[in-house]
Parts: structure tokens; C-alpha cells; sequence
């Protein structure tokens, strides 16, 4: 079936290269395929979409995310679409995971939707993780630990040049890693979790004195050494241990992490805690978060360590600050500082997405699995809809999950709405991947308000309703045959001057412009030949002279003497709108009976010829070629009932005139043989 909305063309451009893949119906998917990148790169591609019809269309576009973020990026605004013309949109790839990213495109266009499939392989800039890509849950737990376990050099937590004198002397020392290269003295420190800070020269630096009064420092573990961090290479990893204002790193003792929402314990900077639970202030809660999950990953099978410590509520804490504090240039230089020192970076600075990938970094991790139902509008508008007349909805349902969704049923709520070749149940959507389902809505005399309930398997409350709603098109009732009424029957009485008239009422000012009326004449049982028609705009009254019908009779060769049942159909058609799209739809057929008896004609035989023709025509055997009375008699009729000028010409006992610059069709040629002869019809046939 014709879809009774505009159409959209969906035309793949690839890449920069303008390749036209394929030209495929709207509600037909396509994919398009990215060129490998990073998450530091991008790469484009170009859906085009055409729009045949004579309306403009709203375009809207969504596409489905990976891994909970976007990969794929389409603009954001409702674009317009004119009629006739070819939009070409931009589809730009930039990954945050180091996986083939799978999602989808999903376009909302005036009388329904459709959806692109997207894919493209991603890499990390930093090859440190080459190990990791296309990997999720424990497979990707175990490749970071193995990663940041070799290659590892153990700095020590004492003697020359150990790990805490590099992070005093050179991570964390604000004149060497850049934050402040123009202090005065040659090493300043801050408190990581109430950002006091201490200045002073080489004479002071050692970590016996810096922990003393006045500068008070210490070394915090962010993984406690009670819980597993007391023996090498746990007590020296640079990656959890940061400098501490002494009382501060005693107060927090091994508490661990989480949101502090009403505090006993305040501290300066913005820290605070609580009998059970430290909060660290904004500044230092990336870099506390990242230290303990790196702690987890990297020393997940080293006798001592307690992995208990870092419950199921303190890593959804960690998690959450991770996704609202972004890294900042600080940290990202303070991995690469020890990096250089110790050989390992922490992954969940350089990439905090890996977290997505993996259901949990303290103990065997899974593959996150969730899907969730994606739509582009979550009110269907099926627009105006004549009673009677059907229209087919595409509606594209995306999952941006990481799983297959399943959905287990879909039911239709409302008089007339239906789902068109309803799918098999139940109807799986891979993850990143989208499905169309068609609604097919038959309006009515009233207005559509009503649903489509989805049934999600494995979902929150396992059901989404679409609102579907529709309002009625409907010229039902302002117009009708006033006269003859419907199966009248009528009786031609000969070639009189009385008219045939059919009358319609006066349609309303709104139907006016759309309606057409159709009134065929069609001959005697058994063949119902179609022997004359007439198309006409919302005139009020249609009249045939009974001399014209008699002549298209004659014509016909209808056989004189004999009564003849003839059929006449009136039907009239509605031009109605749906969605910019012109349509017809018949409102009524009315029909009835005439009745006729024709008049015998001359016996002498008249000839036309050539018949057909292109040229000219001839019209001979006419007794009284030279009377002025059959010269003024002749008429030609078109099958509309159009009289048709004619230039005649009489020489040498015959009339004679050019047809060239008449349209192709049949004619009727209509004369009178002399003053009191019979009339008579040919057919004349111009090709």
C-alpha cells in the first residue's frame, strides 16, 4: 500500500567521498559504516535525505548511545526540509570506548520515522591500553590488572629517592610539575584534603621533618594500610598516595570514601565526615576515586589486601564522582609524572569509561546488562484522517542499552488503530540496534486518542505506552445529490428541448477547494459500455441537453425503435491533505436508471472518412449538401459535452474542414439533413 503521508528518501552518502550506497523507502533501515578512529580523532559520515513531496517536512533527529554516552553525534535542532529537496546531514563518530561502537540513528519526518544503523571500530590514542580494546567485564578487569602490574618498577617507602620523596620532591611539588614553576622557594605541597599548603627549601626536605611541626605533613594512604596497603608494592604505589595535613590524615584514619550528607565532623577546605564515612573535598574526589579503584584493579591478588574494604556502596560513590568531577590537567600531568617514575599509569584517569564496561572493579565482574527502550516521540501524531480512509505509521523503536531488549507484546488501544503485520513475540532489539513497527490507523467519525502499550521483559515496571492521537478529516454530511435522488429512474422523451440536470448542495467553505465530481453514462445490459463522462469541480448543477445524449446515442449505434435501460453513476471525491500528501477519497456513489427510445434516421448511407484521422476529414452522401440549414446544423462535441469550432468547407457535393489542431480523443459530429430531415450522430475518432 501507498503510504498516504509525504515520503522521505534516505540516500547514504559515505564518508567525504559522496559515494551514493542505495536509494531505499523510508521505513526501510540502512546502515553506515565509520572509519576507525580515537577518541581523540573524529570521523564523518553523510546521510542524505530527500524529500518528494509538495510539503515541507520536520526533521528530527536522536541518536542511541553506547555504553551509556554518546559515540555519534547528529545535530540537535529540527531541521525543515523543503519540498523537492535534499538535505545532507552530517553524522560525526567520536568514540569513548576503545570497542566496535554499534548504535543507531533514529529520524522522525512528518508521516512517520525511520533509523540508520551506525557502526565503527575505535581505538585509544594511548597504545599503553592496546591490550584492553573490544573488551568488557572480567575479561577487561583482568587485561587493566595485567596492564598496570607490568611494567612496574617498586620505588620503596624508604631509603633514597622513595616513592615519597618523589611525590614531595617531584609529583606533587608544585615548582617541578607545573602548577606554580615560579614559587620562590624550590618545593611547595598542598593538602589534598584541605588545601593548606607549605613552602620551604632543600635544607627542609626530608619526610622525618616535613611530617613535624611547623610544616605537619604526612603521607595518606588512600587505600588504609590497615585494610592492605602495609606491605610493598602496596605502601609505595604512587597512584594512592598523596600528602596530608597531619591531623587531617589521622581524622580520616581508614574510613572509607562515600557522600557525607549530614556531617559531625567539618574540616577546612570543604572536607568533611562522619562516625563511619570521609568525604574529601570537591578538588580531591577524582583523584580519591581513581586511586581506589586503580588500588582495586592493580593489586586485586596480593596476600593482604582486603578487597571488603571497598564495598558495593562506597564504589557506586566512587563511580559518581568519577562521572560528575571530570579529570583535570593536574591529574592527567601527575599520571604522567609517575609513569616516568614507576612505569604504570592509572587507567581510570587516562579513560574513566572503562567503568562502564564492567559491573564491578572489587570483585568478578560482569558485562553490564541493560537495555532500555529509546523513541523519538513518545506522542505519536497521526494528523487529519477522512472516515474510512487508512493511514500506516512507522514507529522506530531504538535500544542504547548494552543488552538485547525484549519486548513481549504490543497492544493497540483506540477505535481504528491496529499494528500492521504484528511481529513475532517476542520481538528482540540488540543492543545499539532499532526496529520498526507500523501502525495502521483507520479513521472514524470521532477523534483518535489513544495508545500502544509495550510490553518490556527484564525493565522496570515491564510496560511503555505511546500516546497515538488523530483528529477527524471529515466532510461527512455537507454535501449530497440534491436532484435526481439516488436509483431515480428517468425517461429521455426524444431530442426536446428540456435539460438533464443533476444538482449537488453547496459543500462547505473548508470542502469547497477539494472536491471533484465524476458522472458517467454507461450503455444497455449486458456489456455497460461507458458511453459518456463528465469530470467537474464542486459546480452546483450538472445539465445535459436530452438533444446531446440522443446524439451520443446515435452515436453509440445503439439501434433505433428499441427501448434501452441506460445506467448513470454520480460519485463525488474528496481531495483531502494527509500530512502534505494529495489524496482522493470517494465519499458517495449515487446511481440511477434512463430510459430511452431512439428516433429512426435516413436510410441514405453518409460517409465520414478518414476515420481515424490526423489531417482532415470528409463528410459525404449527404442529399442536401448545399443547403445553408445542414451546413448551420453541423456541430462537434467533445465526450465532455464541449462544442468544438469548426471552419467548414463545401465543394463538389461534400464538407469537408481540418482536424490538426484538435486534441486526440472521439468526437461526435451532429448535423440535420436539409430542413425537415431526421437528425443524425457520427463518431469521429482524431489520433
Amino acid at each position: 500500500m501507498k503510504p498516504p503521508f509525504p515520503v522521505l528518501l534516505i540516500v547514504l552518502t559515505l564518508f567525504s567521498l559522496d559515494l551514493v550506497a542505495q536509494q531505499l523507502p523510508f521505513d526501510q533501515p540502512q546502515s553506515v559504516s565509520f572509519m576507525a578512529t580515537t577518541e581523540l580523532a573524529d570521523d564523518t559520515a553523510w546521510v542524505s535525505l530527500f524529500n518528494p513531496g509538495s510539503d515541507s517536512l520536520p526533521i528530527r533527529l536522536n541518536t542511541l548511545s553506547v555504553f551509556g554516552t554518546p559515540a555519534f553525534y547528529a545535530p540537535s535542532s529540527v531541521l525543515i526540509l523543503p519540498p523537492g529537496k535534499v538535505t545532507r546531514i552530517p553524522i560525526r563518530f567520536q568514540p569513548r570506548h576503545n570497542i566496535y561502537n554499534v548504535s543507531s540513528l533514529l529520524i522522525g519526518a512528518g508521516g512517520g520515522q525511520a533509523f540508520v544503523g551506525l557502526g565503527g571500530q575505535a581505538s585509544y590514542s594511548r597504545a599503553y591500553y592496546n591490550s584492553t580494546q573490544n573488551l568488557s567485564g572480567e575479561d577487561l578487569r583482568q587485561a587493566l590488572r595485567q596492564r598496570v602490574s607490568s611494567p612496574y618498577t617498586q620505588l620503596g617507602y624508604s631509603g633514597t629517592n622513595n616513592a615519597r620523596l618523589r611525590m614531595f620532591g617531584t609529583i606533587d611539588n608544585w615548582k617541578v610539575n607545573g602548577r606554580e614553576p615560579g614559587h620562590a622557594n624550590p618545593y611547595k605541597n598542598e593538602c589534598v584534603y584541605t588545601g593548606r599548603t607549605i613552602s620551604y627549601t632543600a635544607t627542609d626536605f626530608s619526610t622525618a621533618t616535613l611530617n613535624n611541626a611547623p610544616y605537619s605533613m604526612n603521607t595518606e594512604h588512600t587505600w588504609p594500610q590497615s585494610v592492605g596497603a602495609t606491605n610493598e608494592p602496596m605502601v609505595s604505589d604512587l597512584h594512592h598516595i598523596f600528602i596530608s595535613n597531619g591531623p587531617t590524615n589521622s581524622a580520616r584514619g581508614n574510613k572509607p570514601f562515600g557522600w557525607v550528607p549530614n556531617p559531625t565532623l567539618t574540616y577546612t577546605g570543604g572536607s568533611k565526615a562522619n562516625s563511619t564515612t570521609f568525604e574529601p573535598r570537591d578538588a580531591h574526589k577524582t583523584a580519591a576515586a581513581s586511586a581506589i579503584l586503580y588500588f582495586a584493579v592493580r593489586h586485586m591478588n596480593q596476600a593482604g589486601v582486603d578487597l571488603s574494604f571497598l564495598s558495593a556502596v562506597q564504589e557506586n560513590d566512587l563511580r559518581d564522582w568519577l562521572r560528575i568531577f571530570p579529570v583535570d590537567s593536574v591529574l592527567r600531568r601527575r599520571n604522567d609524572d609517575i609513569q616516568a617514575a614507576q612505569l604504570n599509569r592509572n587507567p581510570f584517569i587516562d579513560y574513566p569509561a572503562f567503568l562502564d564496561r564492567m559491573t564491578q572493579v572489587r570483585a568478578v565482574s560482569l558485562v553490564p546488562a541493560h537495555s532500555r527502550l529509546a523513541v523519538i516521540d513518545s506522542i505519536i501524531q497521526l494528523g487529519s484522517v477522512l472516515p474510512g480512509d487508512t493511514v500506516i505509521f512507522p514507529v522506530v523503536l531504538g535500544n542504547p542499552g548494552t543488552d538485547s531488549m525484549r519486548i513481549t507484546s504490543i497492544l493497540p488501544s483506540g477505535s481504528g488503530l491496529t499494528i500492521q503485520n504484528p511481529p513475532i513475540f517476542p520481538l528482540s532489539i540488540a543492543a545499539g540496534a532499532a526496529a520498526i513497527v507500523n501502525l495502521r490507523f483507520t479513521g472514524g467519525q470521532t477523534p483518535l486518542n489513544g495508545s500502544v502499550q509495550l510490553g518490556l521483559a527484564g525493565q522496570p515496571g515491564g510496560v511503555y505506552t505511546l500516546g497515538v492521537q488523530s483528529t477527524v478529516e471529515n466532510f461527512m454530511g455537507r454535501f449530497s445529490l440534491v436532484t435526481p435522488a439516488n436509483e431515480a429512474t428517468q425517461t429521455l422523451q426524444g431530442s426536446g428541448a428540456q435539460n438533464l440536470t443533476f444538482q449537488w448542495s453547496t459543500p462547505g467553505p473548508s470542502a469547497a477547494g477539494s472536491l471533484r465530481f465524476d458522472w458517467v453514462l454507461y450503455g444497455p445490459a449486458p456489456n455497460r459500455d461507458s458511453l459518456l463522462w463528465r469530470n467537474t469541480l464542486p459546480d452546483t448543477q450538472l445539465t445535459f441537453t436530452y438533444s446531446f445524449i440522443d446524439s451520443v446515442l446515435m452515436a453509440s449505434g445503439l439501434p433505433a425503435g428499441v427501448a434501452h435501460e441506460l445506467v448513470w453513476t454520480a460519485t463525488a471525491h474528496v481531495a483531502s491533505s494527509h500530512r502534505g500528501a494529495e489524496r482522493a477519497h470517494v465519499w458517495n456513489v449515487v446511481r440511477g436508471v434512463l430510459t430511452t427510445s431512439l428516433a429512426e434516421t435516413a436510410d441514405n448511407q453518409v460517409v465520414l472518412y478518414p476515420n481515424p484521422t490526423r489531417d482532415r476529414v470528409v463528410l459525404t452522401g449527404l442529399d442536401d449538401i448545399d443547403s445553408q440549414f445542414t451546413r448551420q446544423s453541423l456541430r462537434v462535441f467533445d465526450l465532455m459535452g464541449r462544442q468544438i469550432p469548426v471552419d467548414l468547407c463545401v465543394e463538389e457535393g461534400r464538407l469537408e474542414w481540418s482536424v490538426v489542431a484538435w486534441p486526440r480523443g472521439t468526437y461526435l459530429i451532429q448535423f440535420v439533413e436539409g430542413a425537415h430531415g431526421l437528425p443524425r450522430v457520427l463518431r469521429l475518432l482524431v489520433d
